[in-house]
């Protein structure tokens, strides 16, 4: 149940931290917004609370109708927080802010700031994120992500990272929207190398299609090949739809996606108006 009572910000931070509650909602992606942090001062010293602030989670407990703007105030400094400890490098903070991560599924804004907060950090997160990635069984498609963004800011890390995705895709035991983002991470830093390697995990597990298409479509992405050579099988969406018709529910023509491919934050091919990794993805 929601609480009334009211958040107390003033008292609880420091008059350093104070800023970050008065920024604007949309610049927490903005390269140049989150440099402007430097005219704040932050340093290592700050850490400590902006990791307090950044797992502050008692705008979920307030009655936002009551406390819309409060909430709001509090909520997006969460998020400016994590990438402020990104720019700071706090490797101390990768912990607990992808522990907070997991339980702000929800929450694309914390998701995206969780993305630039890895890459940031850089290196340092590799031997985390790739033990997370093997070991720990929950949704971690954020650490894909981040995984990808260091590559990419970090190329002679390029190496590791095409055999830690050789390793992940050989040994997991994931579900299918987790391979699915494996193969498409290695599809993009090595492109066709290990295409022998990703058709034999089609073979033998079950990746989402849903996501990436399937092996022919990762073929056809290539260059490989210019049409399909076997029908496209049905994936779990469409079979889920042709059940609901049989059962003698209506679906709408425009509700089902014809595409292959669908991106976890496109809308999800059942209609319900949400976005694809929050609705049917792991489904």
């Amino acid at each position: 149940m929601k609480t009334t009572k009211k958040i107390d910000l003033e008292s609880k931070y420091s008059e350093k931290i104070q800023p970050l509650f008065e920024l604007n909602r949309d610049g927490y992606m903005d390269e140049k917004s989150v440099n402007e942090y430097t005219k704040f001062n932050f340093t290592k010293e700050d850490t400590p609370e902006l990791i307090e602030l950044a797992m502050d989670d008692r705008s979920e407990e307030i009655d936002y109708e009551l406390y819309q703007k409060e909430s709001d105030r509090l909520y997006f400094a969460t998020i400016y927080a994590v990438r402020v400890l990104g720019k700071l490098g706090a490797v101390e903070a990768i912990e607990p802010l992808v522990n907070k991560m997991y339980l702000s599924l929800d929450s694309d804004f914390y998701q995206e700031a969780m993305i630039y907060f890895l890459a940031d950090i850089g290196v340092e997160a590799l031997d985390f994120i790739e033990n997370e990635l093997l070991m720990v069984d929950e949704e971690k498609l954020t650490l894909f992500d981040g995984l990808k963004r260091i590559v990419e800011q970090n190329p002679q890390e390029h190496d590791r990272v095409e055999k830690f995705l050789l390793k992940y895709l050989e040994t997991t035991k994931d579900d299918g929207s987790h391979l699915a983002f494996a193969i498409s991470q290695l599809v993009d830093i090595s492109g066709a190398k290990h295409l022998d390697m990703i058709e034999r995990i089609f073979e033998t597990k079950e990746v989402d299609t849903m996501f990436n298409g399937d092996f022919e479509d990762i073929e056809i992405e290539l260059g490989l090949k210019k049409e399909r050579v076997h029908p496209r099988e049905q994936n779990r969406i469409e079979e889920l739809l042709n059940v609901f018709k049989m059962e003698g529910g209506e679906v709408s023509y425009q509700q089902v996606r014809t595409e292959p491919k669908i991106g976890r934050n496109d809308p999800c091919p059942c209609g319900s108006g949400k976005k694809y990794k929050k609705c049917c993805l792991n489904k």
